[in-house]
């Protein structure tokens, strides 16, 4: 089994390089797929075990499903996630940050669910596993793939692995919840409830909804991110390339020492030149170890511009939280006017206060 890690290059974590091996044609096989996080390892080996071919596993939805598509008979797609809490966890390790990795369980799930159109798919959330593994094994079976018959035995285990992994890396009791995160998560479970209760099962042909995209919020993030990797990866090449040009530069200078002790001679005209040349060569790397210095300084403004980039990101979601509750104010002021208009007892007063309204109006001032 090849494993792709968070390979989600659009999503802001570089794919990884390497290719997966496919069986010949003829073969099904099957993909697993989803975010960090909601066990793809332990379910690829439970599938291996069965002597089904595994061609990957892991959230790189876009390769894998090209893969798949293009294989006669077409691949089987396994989706299978968790809460965005436990990819969080899983993610924490890597030092991502909670925001940032909420943001990535929409994104591997969005990109999985949409890659895997077409193909047969079963939708498994993994935190009710054992009362899914009867279904998925009846799944595989229709489709014409020789199970064996302790295989949701073997589902068991693998379930029980699954789960000893995330009480391992869950967060210790009493540990203070983020308002704002929590918010940002909740939000984004609400977005995707629906999809995945539509994925959830057995699809013989899984059509993607036509809307299903990734969210404002999630693509702000991730962007964001991206473009503060990108730049830190910038200045961490540049001062690469400093750190080669101060070593070529201390090799020559060793080079030229060498020959001045081999070619200095009685002719002090000779020796002078030769003097004349490591002083040169010496001013050269003195002016190379400024440039490095420069070089580092570029890095630590980059670094600067992310930090700047997050706070950024952090003020914009406050802004859109009150938004939201202004918006609730407004409708509830709304709703309270039209019960007052609506009401019976508004229509029997203008009746009663009509002909009063009149005569005043009517009247001299």
């Amino acid at each position: 089994m090849t494993t792709s890690g968070p390979a989600v290059g659009q999503q802001g974590i570089e794919p990884e390089s390497g290719d997966t091996p496919v069986p010949e044609s003829g073969t099904r096989v099957i993909l697993v797929l989803g975010p960090p996080g909601a066990g793809q390892p332990a379910l690829g080996r439970w599938l291996e075990q069965l002597g089904l071919p595994v061609v990957g596993s892991g959230p790189n939805a876009e390769a894998s499903t090209d893969i798949a598509r293009d294989h006669d008979p077409a691949s089987v797609v396994v989706v299978a996630w968790r809460s965005p809490e436990a990819t969080v966890a899983s993610l924490a390790t890597e030092g991502i940050d909670p925001a940032h990795a909420v943001a990535l369980w929409e994104a591997h799930l969005v990109d999985a669910l949409r890659g895997a159109s077409g193909l047969p798919l079963f939708g498994l959330d993994v935190d009710q596993m054992t009362t899914t593994l009867t279904p998925l094994v009846e799944f595989l079976a229709g489709l014409g793939i020789t199970v064996p018959g302790d295989a949701v035995d073997g589902g068991r285990s693998a379930a029980a692995e699954i789960e000893a992994a995330a009480s391992a890396g869950a967060s210790a009791p009493g540990t203070a919840v983020d308002p704002e995160l929590a918010a940002l998560t909740e939000a984004i479970r609400a977005r995707l409830a629906p999809v995945l209760a539509a994925a959830a099962g057995a699809h013989a042909t899984w059509e993607a909804p036509a809307d299903l995209a990734l969210g404002p919020t999630s693509g702000a993030l991730l962007a964001a991110h991206r473009a503060a990797h990108r730049a830190a990866l910038d200045a961490v090449a540049a001062w690469a390339a400093v750190h080669e040009a101060q070593l070529a530069a201390q090799d020559a200078k060793a080079a030229v020492e060498r020959e001045h002790r081999e070619l200095v001679g009685p002719d002090p005209l000779h020796y002078a030149e030769l003097r004349r040349e490591l002083w040169r060569l010496r001013d050269e790397f003195a002016g190379i170890v400024a440039g490095r210095t420069n070089y580092h300084t570029a890095w630590m403004r980059a670094d600067s511009a992310r930090l700047a980039n997050e706070q950024r990101v952090a003020d914009l979601l406050v802004q859109l939280d009150q938004l939201h509750s202004m918006r609730a104010q407004r409708d509830e002021l709304r709703r309270e006017r039209d019960e007052i208009l609506g009401s019976e007892r508004w229509r029997i007063g203008g009746l009663v206060l009509s002909p009063f309204a009149r005569l005043r109006r009517s009247s001299p001032r």
